[in-house]
């Protein structure tokens, strides 16, 4: 009702790939939801229960979003799969290799139901992820003053990369 056509979900993840370092994006093309007990539709009348589902990620917005990262040479993965825990703790080593093992590249907590949700309504929906840890049990711990770091130090690409997209969009 507002107008708004596209949604971009910007997300902090852990890395489930190993080869996916701290400080690395990515911009997944699927997801799968392991969260549960959320709201994951409208439930209006007024709105279409059933809907494609298919890409979660809008895939021409998508690429909209990989022309920007590449434009502005973001270190990125421009194919993933996220794994959207329940949170609000994180994930265990069995969960994080499960995820692995399932094909997941990231993990995180925030993608659903808002993915859903948006696609519901008929909006693209894309998402740039910065992998600011490695899951449990990938390599090390989780040191969660490096991982805040690494986000503020990330925020002036993000800024780049916000330009960028916008600039290409409008």
């Amino acid at each position: 009702m507002a107008g708004v056509d596209r949604v971009v979900a910007y997300a902090t993840t852990g890395s489930v790939d190993p080869q996916l370092e701290p400080g690395d994006f990515v911009v997944p093309d699927q997801m799968i939801d392991y969260s549960y007990d959320r709201p994951v539709s409208f439930m209006r009348d007024d709105i279409e229960e059933h809907f494609d589902f298919t890409y979660p990620f809008t895939p021409e917005f998508r690429e909209e979003l990989v022309a920007s990262a590449r434009a502005v040479e973001l270190p990125f993965q421009d194919i993933g799969m996220y794994a959207c825990s329940q949170g609000p703790r994180l994930e265990t080593a069995a969960e994080v290799a499960r995820y692995g093992r399932d094909g997941c590249t990231i993990v995180g907590m925030t993608l659903m139901p808002e993915a859903a949700l948006a696609r519901q309504i008929d909006l693209q929906y894309a998402s740039l992820c910065l992998v600011t840890n490695y899951g449990a049990g990938v390599k090390g711990a989780i040191d969660h003053d490096t991982v805040a770091q690494l986000a503020i130090r990330a925020t002036e690409r993000i800024k780049e990369f916000n330009l960028n997209l916008l600039n290409r969009l409008y």
